[in-house]
């Protein structure tokens, strides 16, 4: 079996994939009578002990009705508008992530602390004063297929990790992975097969951005 042929099967296996925290039971009265969490007891200079970890799993975290949201992109390259500007500005648009969602921060460089980690993400939240930071974390493969009589293909998945993250409380209410795929044809501009790869990694990973704003809406509107 060839390398193009192994990663149609896997790609057929995994396209349009969606696997999420199941959060409804967020809902549930066994949860909302749980006392308010109403800090993080999560210190990264030392181990968390035994009554912290209690205290966090015996309560609940009261989520903002205005949630000011940071976003970031963990990867080698963290700026969405080298995915694409317009993908960006969709993505930025405030209307698609719901009512509660008063205003989308996107995370400068600058604030993202190397190495990363969850409480380096939380910091960046909190000069933002963001309630809450949505951390995507991108993962693709692609291949090429040689054709004699037709244009080169590629074919992409990419997997995008979502986690919400809340900022008071260092608690992670949801998470997602997202997984797409898409074949493409090589371009007149396109000089090598490299870049016919790229670019098919380049649009998987924008199909699977756009579901992205639509789960965390859901979270959001479903959640008291």
């Amino acid at each position: 079996m060839n390398k193009f042929l192994s990663l149609m099967i896997m790609a057929l296996t995994f396209s349009c994939a969606s696997a999420q925290k199941d959060y409804s039971y967020m809902n549930n009265k066994s949860y909302q009578t749980k006392s308010v969490l109403k800090k993080s007891l999560i210190d990264s200079s030392k181990p968390l002990d035994e009554k912290s970890i209690q205290k966090v799993l015996n309560s609940k975290i009261r989520i903002p009705r205005a949630i000011n949201l940071a976003v970031t992109r963990v990867g080698s390259d963290s700026d969405f508008q080298r995915i694409d500007q317009k993908v960006a500005q969709d993505f930025y648009a405030k209307k698609n992530w719901g009512k509660r969602v008063q205003s989308i921060i996107p995370v400068p460089r600058v604030l993202i602390e190397a190495p990363i980690s969850i409480n380096t993400l939380r910091r960046s939240a909190v000069l933002l004063q963001a309630d809450m930071h949505l951390i995507i974390m991108p993962f693709s493969y692609g291949d090429w297929k040689f054709q004699w009589f037709e244009k080169n293909k590629a074919k992409a998945t990419t997997s995008l990790e979502v986690l919400l993250l809340d900022t008071r409380t260092g608690v992670i209410p949801f998470t997602s992975i997202i997984t797409e795929t898409v074949e493409v044809e090589k371009g007149d501009d396109e000089y090598s097969n490299t870049e016919l790869v790229s670019r098919a990694r380049r649009d998987s990973e924008k199909k699977a951005l756009i579901q992205v704003a639509k789960q965390v809406k859901t979270f959001l509107n479903t959640i008291k």
